[in-house]
Order: structure tokens, then C-alpha cells, then sequence
């Protein structure tokens, strides 16, 4: 930490001397330096974990801070992040927190993410961090919210949303969502939605990653995702989609994954993509689909990844695809292969796992849980 604060006051006093402000910039960084040192080490000595954040120039701001079972502060212990400016991500990880030691987070200047790990959730812990200043990622792991969960969250101008584990929101809590026109990943694992409510969706322009996997979404409610532009990312696994809705997908410009694993999806359904430029990956795990999906996916000439493992389709079905231009590789029946017309002499060939292709493809199927928020929203890819 001194070797960290001794370069960036450096740093500060030549910059702000060009402006004839060195003396009072400095003395500001000194004052914001202890206070951040100070709660780091309270911090710490309580069980907790925090990182300053050395990609910026300010010392008041924290990149990371993990409150995990250790943590042997009582609920007034959250009053050490006062003497922090910004905390860019605080994670609660099955701390010793009741609902009221939330209270303390309303008093952090700026909190950007704030992720509930193993932590239970409710709706009126979320009715706390109402005056939470700055929230733009917010993650409920193991939540138990309904509805009046999503309600307290209305006045939040978030752009990452992570609600799992089966909670009790519902398709009318969907409308709560309506004002969150920055939202860009929206994942509502096991959610009591059905469909209907996912006409609030259609508003939400900046919407690029969607997971309704878990829930009882069926064709009929994909209409409401036709007009999302920047939609790259769909996860519909588990649910009772199984073909005539994809019709509405179609024409997505930026439509690069379809998740539909586990899905009543057999070959015919697959049909409703045909003309599509998209998705470039399209996973299709756990379903009924067979080697005859061959002539029902050769129309879709930007595809990259398909998945079929644990279904009906064998390693037969790879020659049967040697027309789409851009296909890369198959998972099927357990191993990955790439396609004929990428394997030249060696049409077929397995790429065994830990190649980078491999990985790529296993990175491109496992997106929801290995995508962080932080570095997300600073991704130019997700730029307007």
C-alpha cells in the first residue's frame, strides 16, 4: 500500500502542478489516502477482504471488497466503508449481516456493484438499498425476492441484473423493470415467469444478454423479444420452448447465442430458424434432437458452435453439415469435432479438450457464469 500511495501522489502532484494546484490537490489525496488506509486495515482485521483499485488515481476508491463468513464485525461493522469515496464491488459472501446492517451501505458515496453470494436475499433487504447512490450491477444469489423485490429496485438505474434460485418473481413483477432503460444483462434463473410479462422487455433497447432458463416461458412469449436490436445473448434452457417461437429471432442483428438445453426442441422445431444469418452458436444439450436436424440447420450460414451432447445425434451427423461455411466445431456424443469443411485431410478429426479451440467453444457455451459485470460495462463490445 505505501509503495501503491507513494507513486500515485507522485503521479497526482505532477499533474495537478501543471494546473497551479499541486498543494491543495495533494493535500486532498493525502486526507482521502489515510482514511482509505484506514478502513482497508479495519477492514481486514474484521475478517473482510479488500483491494484498492490501481487502475485509478484517486486513493478513495476500492475495486474490491469481500465480506465473507469471517467476517467477525457486527451489522455496524459496514459503517468502516464511510471512509471510502467509491467501492466498485462489494460482495457478500454468507457474511454474519442481518437486513439492518444494510442500512450502513446508504452512507457509501458511490457503490457500483453490490453481488448477495450465498447470502439470502429478500424484499426488504432490497427496500434498504433504495438510497444506495450509484448502483449499476446488482447480483441475488440464493434470493428469496418476489415482486415487491423488483418494485423497491424501480428507482435504480441498473444495468446488470442477476436474480437465481427460483424466486417468486413473477410476470407482473416484469413491469417493474420497465423504467431500466440501461438495463444490459437481465438473468432470471427459475423465475415464476410464464411469458406474458415480458412485454416490459421490449422497451429495454440497451438489452444484450437475456437468461430465462428455469422458467415456464413458451413460443408464444418470444414475440416480445423481436425489437430487442442489441440482444447478442439468449438463454432458454429448461424451458417449454420448442420451435415455432424462434420465428421471432430471426432477424436480431446482433444475435450471437442461443441457449436451448434441456427444451422440448426436437428437429422439426428447428425449422422456424431457417433463412437466419444467426446466432453464431446454438446449443442444444438434453434434448431429442437427432442426426436429421442436419436439414433443418443447413440454411443457417453464420453458425460457428453447435452443441449436441446427451442427445439422439451421433458423430454422423457431422459430413451432413459440410455446408455451413463457418461452422467450427460440434460437441457430440461427448467429444468435440471439427466439421468437414474445416478439417481438410483430417475430416472430422477430434479436438482434444484444452486446445484453444476447445476452450473458446466451452467459453462461448458456459457464458452465464463466466462473465463479471465490472469489466463488462467497460467493454467497448457493449457500447451503444
Amino acid at each position: 500500500m505505501a509503495r501503491f500511495g507513494g507513486a500515485v501522489a507522485a503521479l497526482w502532484i505532477a499533474g495537478s502542478s501543471l494546473c497551479g494546484c499541486a498543494d491543495s490537490s495533494y493535500h486532498s489525496y493525502e486526507r482521502q489516502r489515510v482514511g482509505t488506509t484506514t478502513a482497508l486495515a479495519a477492514i481486514e482485521a474484521a475478517g473482510g477482504h479488500a483491494e484498492p483499485n490501481f487502475g485509478m488515481v484517486m486513493p478513495s476508491l476500492l475495486a474490491q471488497i469481500t465480506l465473507g463468513e469471517k467476517w467477525r464485525a457486527a451489522n455496524d461493522g459496514l459503517v468502516l466503508l464511510q471512509g471510502v469515496r467509491r467501492v466498485d464491488e462489494l460482495t457478500l459472501d454468507k457474511p454474519t449481516i442481518n437486513e439492518a446492517g444494510l442500512d450502513h451501505l446508504v452512507k457509501v458515496p458511490e457503490l457500483i456493484a453490490l453481488h448477495f453470494k450465498r447470502t439470502v436475499a429478500t424484499d426488504d433487504a432490497l427496500k434498504r438499498l433504495r438510497g444506495v447512490r450509484g448502483l449499476r450491477v446488482l447480483t441475488l444469489d440464493g434470493s428469496r425476492i418476489t415482486d415487491a423485490g423488483l418494485e423497491a429496485l424501480a428507482g435504480h438505474d441498473l444495468m446488470w441484473l442477476v436474480v437465481n434460485n427460483k424466486s417468486g418473481i413473477t410476470d407482473a413483477g416484469l413491469e417493474h423493470l420497465r423504467g431500466m432503460k440501461r438495463l444490459i444483462s437481465l438473468k432470471l434463473e427459475g423465475a415464476q415467469v410464464t411469458g406474458p410479462g415480458l412485454a416490459a422487455l421490449a422497451d429495454l433497447q440497451e438489452l444484450r444478454d437475456l437468461d430465462l432458463s428455469g422458467t415456464a416461458v413458451s413460443d408464444d412469449a418470444l414475440v416480445h423479444l423481436r425489437d430487442l436490436g442489441k440482444l447478442t445473448i439468449l438463454n432458454l434452457s429448461r424451458t417449454k420452448v420448442s420451435g415455432p417461437g424462434l420465428v421471432h429471432l430471426k432477424n436480431l442483428p446482433r444475435f450471437d447465442q442461443l441457449i436451448l438445453d434441456g427444451t422440448p426442441i426436437a428437429d422439426a422445431g428447428l425449422r422456424h430458424l431457417a433463412g437466419a444469418d444467426r446466432p453464431k452458436s446454438l446449443s442444444l444439450n438434453h434434448t431429442a434432437i437427432t442426426d436429421e436436424a442436419a436439414a433443418c440447420l443447413k440454411d443457417l450460414k453464420g453458425l460457428e458452435f453447435l452443441a449436441l451432447d446427451s442427445t439422439k445425434a451421433t458423430e454422423a451427423i457431422i459430413p451432413k453439415l459440410k455446408d455451413l461455411p463457418r461452422l467450427k466445431a460440434v460437441i457430440v456424443a461427448g467429444k468435440t469435432v471439427a466439421p468437414v469443411n474445416r478439417a481438410g485431410p483430417r475430416q472430422g478429426r477430434l479436438l482434444h479438450s484444452g486446445t484453444p479451440l476447445d476452450r473458446h467453444l466451452l467459453l462461448t457455451l458456459s457464458w452465464s457464469s463466466l462473465i463479471t459485470p465490472i469489466p463488462l460495462l467497460h467493454d467497448s463490445r457493449w457500447s451503444p
